[in-house]
């Protein structure tokens, strides 16, 4: 049986691999009106909240099944720039704009296998070996994000989201919210002396508030002026027109821990976590001051970090 041997372009009736491929692309799910144009918008534009971990298996791959416009430099696998396509079968499609401007998904080898594990881990397999990844799914606008064994993040958006749905930050005070000048001013104040706790619970209770960064050094590697504390949870602040903003992304929230480590380190000291959303910990041990109050700390390679409690209404 003859062969025809393709070179390059099309010859009399033969095509390339690729020509195979886009021969067998297929329309898949975006929101209407969507555009090229429009993505880096998309992207530009904070995820939602992180849902809750999935219950199980299935519910993890309905979660990963979507249209997603990969909106990080590196994705979680070698191909799609554009982005990929999950169907609910674990078939993954490589994205591309055609020439009428619509995604379209082009077949590849790659499939994802969801594992019955917890947390639930998710395996984005190509020929020859597969990627581990434990995915984030947030709120709306949907994002799919997975820490990579590289470094950094995968970043991907929902391409069914409508464009003008982004978190909007929430302000932290009704009124009286504290001006970049006064917190200016307060983290120039000199330390006053230290305050001890008894127990942890004191020492949660003495935590929780909003605090304005004074240092380079952060409770976190992120972009933020201050971070909100909660008992479970925190929201990292941000400055807007001189008004201080409490974020509720993805970026920007994630839960506390308050550890008693006196066992290891003496009485009175006290650890804190910040388990980030998108994945990551962060753990710092706060020396809390008063007159102003304010709290110090080191971590291991990070610069020294102050910051400094200033309530609505002061």
């Amino acid at each position: 049986m003859l062969r025809t041997l393709c070179v390059g372009a099309i010859i009399a009736g033969c095509s390339t691999g690729a020509d195979r491929r886009q021969s067998l692309s297929r329309p898949v799910p975006m929101f209407a009106g969507l555009t090229r144009e429009a993505v880096q918008d998309l992207c530009s534009g904070f995820p939602g909240p992180a849902l809750p971990d999935p219950g199980n298996a299935q519910e993890a791959a309905a979660r990963l099944t979507g249209t997603w416009l990969l909106c990080s430099t590196t994705g979680v696998y070698p191909f799609g720039d554009v982005g990929i396509r999950i169907d609910a079968s674990g078939e993954v499609l490589s994205l591309r704009w055609n020439s009428d401007g619509l995604l379209v998904g082009e077949p590849t080898t790659a499939t994802v296998d969801v594992l019955p594990n917890y947390p639930i881990q998710a395996n984005f397999e190509i020929p020859g070996g597969f990627v581990p990844t434990h995915p984030v799914i947030t709120q709306s606008p949907r994002h799919f994000v997975t820490l990579l064994m590289m470094g950094g993040y995968a970043d991907y958006v929902d391409a069914e989201t409508d464009p003008s749905t982004v978190p909007r930050p929430q302000p932290v005070c009704a009124i009286g919210a504290p001006t970049p000048i006064q917190v200016q001013q307060a983290c120039g104040t000199p330390a006053g002396g230290r305050v001890t706790y008894a127990t942890v619970d004191e020492f949660k209770s003495a935590m929780t508030g909003f605090w304005y960064r004074c240092s380079a050094g952060a409770v976190v590697p992120r972009a933020h002026d201050g971070v909100a504390i909660g008992t479970a949870s925190y929201n990292l602040i941000e400055f807007r027109n001189e008004v201080p903003y409490r974020r509720g992304d993805l970026w920007g929230t994630g839960t506390t821990e308050f550890i008693d480590t006196s066992i290891m380190n003496g009485p009175g000291v006290y650890q804190i976590n910040f388990n980030m959303g998108g994945g990551g910990t962060f753990m710092f041990q706060p020396h809390v001051e008063y007159a102003p109050t304010a709290f110090s700390a080191s971590s291991p390679g990070m610069a020294d970090m102050r910051y400094v409690k200033l309530p609505c209404n002061p």
